[in-house]
């Protein structure tokens, strides 16, 4: 890692539903995103309590359905009953949604709606504070919600600090445009009590304009100031920011709207809503008694909202839901959309809003920017562009990751982890709710008079003679109050008062109250916060010299007004006097934006303008890089113009996409629609095809897996394996080949509406284990998905280029490096050696493998375990139900994610089999214990590949993990221990490392880039090894089927090898039979092809002599030539790739 990241500050999106982390790397001069223990990019802002241990993101959210009395959840609950289930076998209390109470009072009365739909315990703490009640161990334990917000700002704390290998203390943290005061100043107490300095907060859809200013910024179409609507849809709140961004880097915020309670919570609560009112209809049973039903109920309405993004109609289906009752029920995106309709419609509301307020018309708007997981609502995306008579979304940003990624901009800004080559900005915010104070009139009490306008700049300091709209206070936000004692009384028996208002850059007001002697003796000021301006103005006098301030504490005490109602205060301490303020400005005039204090200008972290050669090559054709995994897929791009790469998301976001594919009666699913429906559909949902392609049926390994998998599998021609599914009463036969085309197909269309054109050309990753028919088939299924395959490359070695780029950079390295590669991903294990230099070569010494070893294995001896624990205890067999075993499989692979980061798991599914439920606790030493044959291979294998690469593992430099399942914690503890504790390179993101490579190579072999000096792409230069054996058939002592090597595995190519021959005694032709693999029989290897010389001449002792010469070109393809040396006849063979 570079040294310009010592002292990293990380930006933080502190969401609803899931938060997400990520820091910018100088000598990368990019921001990555952070992942956390499980790999993922965002992390559910969710935090669980149990007996023996607290749990925080997708560990606590896993057991959202385990607990009946305290698992929270964002349904409505209109039964004060809570059924007491006797069956619990784990207690823990899960608390979800705390964003909705950072900042609010107990009594508001959105807090006391939302009560209603969470099982957890609030009561009303110091302060009005809502507080969040958990018992534990027969105890009760209070926590306020910054203090439950502080633990998951210091998990991804962690995790930061697990990424970028060093202490993270500085943060920038964003709230939502519309939180107002006390809830900002909540945010900034939950990162000081996780630990964090909070440099700055910043609104959410300003960070996600930086982002997109970053990523347009060297748009050589770009010449003019553009106007840019940022739509932020996330799972519990929605902000609309117009901006004015110009080319010079000045983001001016013009408006912003929202609502603090609009998101994807809401429209899952009413997919949850309408399945109880469809359930109760049919069965008379209320579901809302139970709290495990309806936790059980809003995950299958999340996943199938999730679908609904990517499929036309979807199942939701629960196993014994209530009372032993199954629930199943079909929805149509058409129903959902009707359901949600009249959320998506404020959405519109509050845009034409923003619009007004910021005084631009909609056709003057020149970019929409979409971000947030909600915004893969089709509907959504469709009304959005209605609104803008057509216009195009801009959709190439990752809607998860946008807002911290421009968090993560400023952060290092702030913290001056920057270097001086890099553009500044200047980031112009305003303040998002009208402020003001109560006062009374001779007509009306209890008013509130605004002195700072909502979508005012800010850091603004406002006070004076000024109009100002009335709004009764029963409508607005008391954010605090303080007193001026002993005021100096004038003739009229008044003091006259100046109150100033000064809002500084992260939004979080001070007030500090001036006096001279003309108004009341003894006065309390109450601080308001406006959501619904009234049409009445009303003239109030107010100016002079500073008397005393606050940084608004909560509201405490008795309520007293300004004029003319002298009640009893609270004395606060004096402060320092402001800067001297603006002259003083004429009766009836507000300050106009030419007397508010300079605007300080904020510098951050953008690319200086490419010249035009660097910036022509990305409105082309682009080429991707695609990593086509056994359980998981992932594609993505080189930008030249932003000089690096993107991961490609899917419809809902994910930066990887399952490999499954699914048939049911009216459409084809792919990824996660696909998976989502194993347990219910397991005859016609494949997945593992990467295990079946290249191979025969016959083969003992094919044979081995058919026993695990519930779809059927028929030998088809050429001996190929070919999966059978039923369709409406009718079988359907697919090659492994086509059903890979189909994932391969998706990602071509992600990756087509990502970049916005068409994608024709790719490279594609394969196991360097991976044999000749296997890279063939692979390269067959690319061009059935409509790809032009420029190459495959194998996996660590793609994973190798990603390293090479990261750390080119590094002032550090002078020499080459010896780096292995561990990859073990879902399916397969690869582990290459190879020797990096800085300029950019990447030579490749050895590699080794099994295409048969990976998480998917691991999964399976965990189901194998609790398929005989049943058997012991109910004397079934599970296997008989290839449903349960679906339903079985998808836990097993939960537990197996949690046990990365927790130490035990549960692994519990209500009627599993003819109504008997099955619960069992893993704990993460049985998990190893199972899996420790798996284990311990994969370190005999690296051992091997640094016997073929004749290096000692005390000269290896530097070991890198890449793939999902290096993620557990047993696997990199045998790593290090093997390398004698030397520390793994962690810090690339292990799903995407290998199509981050193929990316880079992807790009160089289409041309998509530039020949300047300082492309980074342009210095690759990449020396392979053929990773198996070459040899031919020969005969010894009168018995064929014996192997001989002419090129032995992990050659270096290009390559030439040479060997001399013998026809058989008295036989005038020679079959020369090329085959691939390591062992000395033929029938245990893969035949590559074959030809005939025939007319041979013998010699005095009966045969002839030939020359066989094995050639590989640099693009791996063989070229077997076999020459008579008596006479120089000579035949050859081309074999596409080895």
């Amino acid at each position: 890692m570079s040294q310009k990241v010592k002292g990293a500050a990380i930006g933080i999106d502190l969401g609803t539903t899931y938060s997400c982390a990520a820091v910018w790397f100088g000598s990368k001069n990019r921001v990555e995103v952070i992942l956390n223990e499980q790999g993922n990019n965002i992390t559910p802002s969710c935090v669980a309590f149990n007996d023996t241990e607290s749990l925080v993101g997708d560990a606590a959210k896993n057991q959202i359905t385990r607990n009946p009395n305290n698992t929270v959840f964002c349904v409505p609950v209109h039964s004060a009953t809570v059924w007491k289930c006797l069956l619990l076998l784990i207690m823990l209390v899960l608390i979800t949604d705390v964003k909705r109470l950072m900042g609010c009072r107990y009594h508001d009365p959105q807090v006391q709606k939302d009560m209603e739909s969470w099982p957890f315990k609030i009561v009303e703490g110091p302060a009005e504070k809502p507080t969040v009640v958990v018992e534990l161990k027969g105890e009760e334990k209070k926590y306020a919600p910054e203090e439950i917000s502080a633990m998951v700002l210091k998990n991804m704390k962690e995790c930061a600090e697990a990424f970028i290998g060093r202490e993270v203390t500085d943060a920038v943290i964003t709230v939502p445009a519309y939180f107002n005061n006390n809830q900002r100043e909540a945010t900034k107490e939950a990162g000081t009590l996780a630990g964090l300095n909070v440099m700055q907060l910043i609104n959410e859809p300003t960070a996600a304009a930086i982002a997109y200013s970053l990523d347009h910024m060297a748009d050589q179409r770009w010449h003019g100031d553009k106007y840019v609507l940022v739509f932020d849809l996330g799972g519990g709140t929605f902000d609309v920011s117009l901006l004015k961004i110009s080319k010079t880097g000045v983001i001016d915020v013009k408006a912003v709207g929202g609502d603090t309670h609009l998101g994807g919570e809401d429209f899952d609560t009413t997919l949850v809503n309408y399945c109880v009112q469809e359930f109760k209809k049919k069965h008379r049973e209320d579901l809302r008694r139970n709290p495990r039903a309806m936790g059980r109920l809003k995950v299958a309405c999340e996943k199938a909202k999730r679908v609904l993004s990517s499929a036309t109609f979807t199942s939701i289906e629960i196993d014994c839901l209530y009372e032993g009752i199954d629930f199943f029920i079909k929805i149509s995106r058409a129903k959902f959309e009707e359901l949600n309709s009249s959320y998506f419609e404020k959405c519109i509301e509050l845009v034409e809003k923003c619009l007004f307020d910021g005084e631009i018309k909609k056709n003057n708007v020149d970019e929409v920017v979409v971000v947030g997981g909600s915004t893969r609502i089709p509907k959504v995306q469709r009304l959005v562009e209605e609104f803008f008579n057509g216009k195009t979304l801009c959709k190439n940003m990752n809607g998860d990751e946008a807002v911290a990624f421009g968090a993560a901009i400023l952060a290092s800004r702030l913290s001056g982890n920057d270097d001086n080559t890099e553009r500044d900005i200047v980031l112009l915010d305003v303040t998002p709710l009208s402020l003001g104070i109560a006062i009374d009139t001779d007509e009306v009490k209890d008013l509130m008079s605004v002195v700072i306008p909502r979508n005012t700049s800010i850091p603004t300091c406002k006070k004076g003679i000024y109009y100002s709209r009335i709004n009764k206070r029963t409508d607005n936000i008391l954010l605090g109050r303080f007193g001026l004692c002993g005021l100096t009384l004038g003739s009229n028996g008044m003091s006259q008062l100046e109150i100033w208002f000064n809002i500084d850059a992260n939004g979080i007001l001070i007030v500090p109250g001036l006096t001279s002697s003309r108004l009341f003796s003894s006065s309390s000021l109450l601080i308001l916060c406006s959501f619904k301006p009234s049409p009445s103005m009303f003239l109030l006098h107010i100016s002079s010299p500073v008397a005393a301030a606050t940084t608004l504490p909560p509201p405490t005490g008795v309520v007293s007004h300004l004029y003319p109602h002298p009640r009893a205060s609270v004395a606060t301490p004096l402060l320092p006097q402001p800067p001297r303020p603006p002259p003083a400005l004429p009766t009836a005039v507000a300050y106009p934006p030419s007397h508010l204090p300079p605007h300080p200008r904020l510098p951050l972290l953008l690319p200086a303008p490419l010249p035009p050669s660097q910036t022509q090559q990305v409105y082309g054709l682009a080429a991707i890089g695609i990593d086509l995994g056994t359980t998981y897929s992932c594609a993505a791009v080189w930008f030249d113009r932003k000089k690096r790469v993107e991961v490609i998301p899917n419809e809902q976001g994910n930066n990887t996409t399952p490999s499954f594919v699914a048939f049911n009666d009216s459409e084809l699913l792919v990824g996660e629609g696909a998976k989502d429906q194993i347990a219910r559909n397991p005859t016609n949902t494949l997945f593992d095809v990467k295990r079946l392609i290249g191979s025969r049926f016959h083969d003992p390994q094919v044979q081995k897996d058919m026993k695990s998998w519930p779809f059927k599998i028929i030998e088809g021609p050429a001996e190929k394996p070919t999966v059978v599914v039923e369709l409406n009463g009718e079988e359907k036969k697919y090659a492994p080949e086509e059903l890979s085309a189909m994932v391969l197909k998706k990602l071509k269309e992600c990756a087509e509406a990502f970049i916005g054109r068409e994608v024709t050309d790719a490279v594609i990753t394969v196991p360097a284990y991976f044999n000749n028919n296997q890279r063939e088939a692979t390269k067959e299924a690319g061009t059935l998905a409509g790809l032009n395959v420029l190459r495959l490359i194998n996996e660590p070695t793609a994973a190798a280029i990603a390293y090479g780029l990261d750390h080119m950079a590094d002032q550090t390295w002078h020499n080459d490096k010896n780096v292995l590669v561990f990859d073990l991903g879902g399916g397969t294990f690869d582990v290459s050696l190879l020797k990096i230099s800085k300029t950019g070569v990447i030579d490749v010494k050895a590699v080794g493998g099994d295409t048969h070893l990976g998480g998917e294995d691991f999964d399976r001896t965990l189901v194998n375990y609790c398929v005989n624990e049943f058997k012991k205890k109910h004397r079934e067999d599970l296997r008989r139900n290839p449903r349960a075993m679906g339903r079985l499989k998808v836990a097993c692979e939960k537990a197996k994610r949690d046990l990365s980061s927790s130490i035990f798991a549960p692994v519990e599914i209500d009627c599993l089999y003819e109504g008997i439920d099955f619960s069992i606790k893993v704990s993460r030493a049985k998990f190893e214990e199972l899996n420790a044959s798996y284990f311990e291979k994969c370190i005999k294998l690296v051992e091997k590949c640094l016997f073929d690469g004749e290096i000692k593992k005390k000269d290896v430099d530097e070991v890198v993990v890449v793939g999902g399942s290096t993620r557990i914690p047993k696997v990199r503890r045998l790593v290090e221990e093997f390398f004698d504790g030397k520390t793994v390179c962690k810090n690339m993101n292990g799903d995407e490392a290998v199509a981050f490579g193929a990316a880079l190579l992807a790009s160089r072999l289409s041309g998509n880039n530039d020949n300047d000096n300082d492309n980074v792409v342009s210095d690759i230069v990449l020396q392979d090894v053929t990773p198996l054996s070459l040899g031919v058939e020969i005969a010894i002592k009168g018995v064929h089927g014996n192997m001989s090597v002419v090129i032995p595995r992990n050659t270096s190519i290009p390559t030439c090898k040479k060997g001399i021959y013998h026809s058989l005694i008295y036989e005038t032709h020679a079959c020369i039979s090329v085959y691939q693999g390591e062992s000395n029989k033929v029938k245990e290897n893969i035949l590559l092809g074959r030809f005939e010389l025939c007319d041979l001449t013998l010699g005095s002792n009966g045969m002839s002599k030939l020359e066989v010469c094995f050639n590989i070109d640099v693009d791996g393809i063989l070229l077997v030539s076999a020459e008579e040396t008596s006479t120089g006849q000579r035949k050859s063979i081309t074999i596409a790739k080895i």
